[in-house]
């Protein structure tokens, strides 16, 4: 039985080639992939790309929701809450971004260990911070 990889991104993954290649690579070594990517309920996303499964989270506050801070909260609970069953149900979780580590680590503590994290920040975290 194939070990399941999620990889998990916070974007839309239509121009993520890096997170496709990787994804790729994994799949032809014997991996069962899915990428678990952002969704636009307003926007036909693929439910495929060049073979790999890609599942949507359709955020219902992204776009109602100011960008104030209590408001970003909120937004990050419901990604939380939206993607938790995913990492849940994967061997293997492999973070693409800051963001979805915390919601790995989560799924880790729940799963009392039995889940592997990979960590893969594309770019240096401290470049994108604002000083």
């Amino acid at each position: 039985m194939p070990r399941k990889v999620l990889s998990f991104v916070l974007n839309d993954f239509s121009h993520d080639i890096r997170v496709l290649k990787e994804a790729k690579s994994l799949q032809s070594s014997g991996y069962e992939v899915i990428v678990l990517a952002l969704g636009d309920p307003n926007v036909s996303l693929p439910r495929q790309v060049n073979g790999l499964p890609v599942e949507r989270l359709n955020l219902k506050l992204k776009n109602i929701l100011p960008a104030k801070l209590f408001f970003q909260v909120l937004k990050y609970g419901e990604i939380i809450v939206k993607s938790l069953p995913h990492c849940l149900n994967a061997d293997i979780v492999h973070c693409h971004d800051f963001e979805p580590l915390p919601i790995a680590i989560l799924a880790k503590g729940l799963r009392f260990g039995r889940l592997k994290i990979v960590y893969d920040a594309h770019e240096l975290e401290v470049e994108r911070v604002p000083k």
